[in-house]
């Protein structure tokens, strides 16, 4: 038997499985990140008072829906006048990419199809 093929065969086994990226939507990840993460921070709290908590919002437990249109045209801050979440132009794929990263994140709803966040768009514009 040869050992040093048997050896180099599972190092390259291992580094596969270590590279493999085990989050379901790595593009809403990284779009998050771009666009999200500075204000809400990367687990999601935000700072009290200024950021909304996206891991304790209504908007991901019961209201996902109006997601799309809250990320696509934005919002005033109910409790600094200077303080403006800007709208975030995506298309329908990264979107949904978003969307359900988010929702994946932070709760255990069913994703949204892309022709379910297109509908979504539709209706908020």
């Amino acid at each position: 038997m040869n050992y040093r093929l048997l050896i180099i065969n599972y190092v390259y086994i291992i580094l596969f499985v270590i590279s493999c990226d085990h989050e379901p939507f790595p593009n809403g990840k990284r779009i998050y990140e771009v666009h999200c993460e500075n204000c809400h921070m990367s687990d999601g709290s935000g700072l009290p008072l200024i950021y909304p908590n996206l891991r304790k919002s209504d908007l991901l437990n019961s209201r996902i829906d109006e997601l799309p249109c809250l990320i696509l045209t934005g919002r005033k801050s109910e409790i600094l006048e200077t303080v403006e979440m800007p709208g975030v132009e995506l298309s329908s794929v990264d979107m949904s990419n978003l969307v359900n990263y988010l929702v994946h994140k932070w709760n255990l709803e069913e994703a949204l199809t892309i022709t379910e966040i297109e509908e979504v768009v539709r209706a908020c514009e």
